[in-house]
């Protein structure tokens, strides 16, 4: 049986990079078709507050967190590969997510943990077959005061209102 070249892993590599991507900028926009686009249709994801096919579960979460906060940010760190075959790699991500909350006060989630996924190839596609959120460290800062004054900055936004979107 041959083996995946060096280049191919590399680009396979590259591919879930991109997946990953997706999935975090699709939560943080509001996008459950491009979070969703991460996963393979049958796709499982063991995430804490909800667990199944993601493609079951995940718009209702997602809708969930969006109506609890105004703004979430989830930051990537190193990914490490390990490689089970050819069409099969573990993935391990760091994750750093900050979470503005709504309500009478202005609250921060801080929450810092590790996607465990396995990585499948099916027809050259590279998605999640199934992902484990694994909790490292929390925090919430309460009452959180603004650290700049409003209209500083372009503000960011979910949907059509984010500047990321272009016409």
């Amino acid at each position: 049986m041959a083996t995946a070249s060096s280049v191919d892993r590399l680009l396979a590599e590259d591919a879930i990079r991109r997946a990953l991507l997706d999935y975090c900028r699709g939560v943080d926009r509001g996008d459950a078709t491009r979070t969703l686009s991460a996963y393979h249709p049958d796709g499982v994801d063991h995430h804490g507050t909800w667990d199944g096919v993601a493609h079951e579960h995940l718009p209702d979460a997602l809708g969930r967190l969006l109506e609890r906060t105004t703004a979430t940010v989830h930051l990537l760190g190193p990914s490490t590969f390990d490689w089970v075959d050819d069409d099969t790699v573990r993935v391990e991500s760091n994750v750093y997510a900050v979470h503005e909350v709504t309500g009478e006060a202005r609250a921060i989630e801080h929450l810092h943990g590790r996607y465990l996924d396995v990585f499948t190839c099916v027809g050259g596609d590279w998605r999640i077959h199934e992902r484990t959120f694994v909790h490292d460290v929390d925090a919430a800062d309460v009452d959180a005061a603004l650290a700049y004054p409003p209209g500083i900055f372009t503000r960011g936004g979910r949907g059509a209102g984010d500047p990321s979107v272009r016409g």
